[in-house]
Parts: C-alpha cells; structure tokens; sequence
C-alpha cells in the first residue's frame, strides 16, 4: 500500500510540474508525505541497478535525469529492519524505470501473461465478472478499461512492445494468486 501511495504522489507531482523529470528532491518530498514509510534519515537509493548514497544529491538527481517520470515502473522500499543483515544503517530505495528490453525477455513476460490469462479466462469470457481473478493492463502507465482489456491485448504485437512487467498479485493468507496487472511500455516514437 506504501507503494501504491508513493507512485500516486509522484505521478501528481509530474502532472502538475512543467518538468517531467524526478529530482531527489520530489522523491523525499513524497517519502515525507507518506506516514506509513517512516524511513531513516540516511538512505540508499538504488536506480535501474547503479546505487546511490544519500550524500550524492547531484549524481542521483543527474541520474534520475536521464529518465522520463512516464517510464517510472516502480518504487520500493527495503527497510532496515525487515533486512537480515547485521549491520544495516540505511533504507534501500529501489527505483527502475523501462529501458529497451531483448526481445527474448519480452516474449518470455508475454507468454507468462498469455498463460494467465488463458488458465483464468478461458474461451471468450469477460474479464469483468464474479469469481474471476482481476487482471488489469497499464500501457505506458495508463490503465486500459477493464471491457477493453481482452481486446488490447490480444492486439499487441511483441515487436512494438519497448518493455514489459507482468505481475502477478499474492494472497497473503493463502499465498494463492489473487490477480494480476501487465504493465506495457510502447516504443518510443
């Protein structure tokens, strides 16, 4: 739910700024706004796997630059104290955005969607009805209506796809899949 606060905040702070790019400064701001995070003082940021300390202000912001906030794929948060290290001093901020992603990365996500919804939906079912698992697509983080879903998907073609997430949503009691969401990131054009 933390997650889920966080990314709403930011992508209002980008509809409202002229700028569409992230600062370290916004990203702090958002942590503030968030009760529930309570993240110490000093933390590690980690963006698209290039790690930062908090100290690094202008690398991270020079960093987070180079990306467009519409690519963010998502924020999460490692705290100190769910880490089994001994010695943690700072919270883990993980940051990844899409980037261009090989084709064979691409169809392997695609097919594990593809098997989902195949295993979930099967013939020409809704995907709006009782007693289904929810699954839901966001192309370049917008989400698509849940009538148009089946129809979106069976229309996109692997190729235009720029990267792609599929993730599937557990219960936390049973651990049994509860849903799922397809996050697809069409080519720049």
């Amino acid at each position: 739910m933390t997650k889920c606060y966080l990314l709403l905040f930011l992508l209002l702070c980008s509809i409202f700024s002229f700028s569409q790019k992230l600062t370290k400064k916004e990203l702090d701001k958002g942590f503030q706004y968030n009760d529930s995070s309570q993240l110490k003082k000093e933390k590690f940021y980690v963006v698209n796997g290039i790690a930062f300390v908090n100290s690094d202000s202008a690398k991270l912001d020079s960093a987070l630059a180079v990306f467009d906030i519409k690519y963010l794929v998502s924020i999460d948060i490692m705290k100190c104290e769910n880490l089994s290290f001994s010695h943690c001093y700072k919270d883990v901020i993980l940051l990844s955005f899409a980037t261009q992603q090989k084709a064979k990365t691409k169809r392997k996500i695609w097919h594990q969607a593809k098997h989902f919804i195949k295993e979930n939906y099967p013939g020409n079912s809704p995907f709006v009805a009782n007693g289904i698992k929810p699954f839901s697509i966001a192309i370049n983080n917008v989400p698509v209506v849940p009538s148009e879903i089946k129809r979106v998907f069976n229309s996109m073609k692997v190729k235009n796809i720029y990267y792609v997430a599929f993730d599937e949503v557990t219960d936390d009691i049973e651990g049994k899949s509860a849903g799922a969401i397809l996050k697809i990131w069409k080519k720049p054009s």
